[in-house]
């Protein structure tokens, strides 16, 4: 269905399985697995970039769906901005992060792809969020996370960086400037939370004042 591009049979599809499932189990049982199914089919050359960007419009209305239902992304438990880097038109993994993400209480800002480094920074200024997520799936873009990371530091922007990708691992991730690197969207909502912790922590280590990220 979703390398067909059926849009609105995906859709009842979902309907269907939140009826009787937790929206969190509907990401990570049945659209997690298989968005990363496609994702492992484009990588083996089974399938081609028009079907990868036509499986990724397919199925984004069926996570917006998904998020209409979640509770906890009323929690706000902090702001997360994710992007795909510029030069990067692989936005999978990215968007099974945001669904997952949101549907652990955090508010997610999502950029999208292919977004430039200048804009991915305005935001960080503007919206001063707990972590900032780095989509990079090829060699090409991975060194597009070292210049996020060197404008962020010109700007004394001391917001955490989360990386993942393909190409990626958590050696190559520390060299490009990020301080995470997470293997799929749970890892991501761990190392919020530890990031979360950490602040809380702090604040209460500052007697409840206020602190800036």
């Amino acid at each position: 269905v979703i390398l067909s591009g059926k849009k609105d049979e995906l859709l009842k599809i979902v309907d269907e399985l939140l009826k009787n499932h937790d929206p969190l189990e509907v990401v990570e049982n049945h659209l997690k697995p298989a968005m990363e199914m496609i994702g492992d089919m484009y990588d083996r050359g089974d399938i081609f970039l028009p079907q990868l960007i036509l499986s990724s419009q397919t199925v984004k209305p069926a996570f917006e769906l998904v998020e209409t239902k979640m509770k906890g992304g009323k929690l706000n438990l902090g702001k997360f901005v994710v992007a795909t880097v510029k030069g990067d038109i692989h936005d999978i993994g990215k968007n099974i992060v945001s669904a997952v993400v949101k549907s652990s209480g955090f508010e997610v800002i999502d950029l999208g792809k292919d977004v430039p480094s200048e804009k991915i920074v305005e935001v960080i200024e503007k919206e001063k969020p707990i972590a900032l997520g780095l989509s990079a799936m090829t060699t090409t873009t991975a060194p597009k996370i070292r210049e996020v990371s060197t404008l962020m530091k010109e700007k004394r922007l001391n917001v955490p960086i989360i990386v993942g990708g393909a190409t990626l691992n958590d050696k190559l991730a520390k060299d490009l400037g990020a301080d995470y690197y997470a293997k799929n969207a749970t890892d991501v909502v761990r190392i919020l939370k530890n990031i979360l912790k950490g602040l809380n922590e702090l604040h209460q280590n500052n007697g409840g004042r206020n602190c800036t990220v």
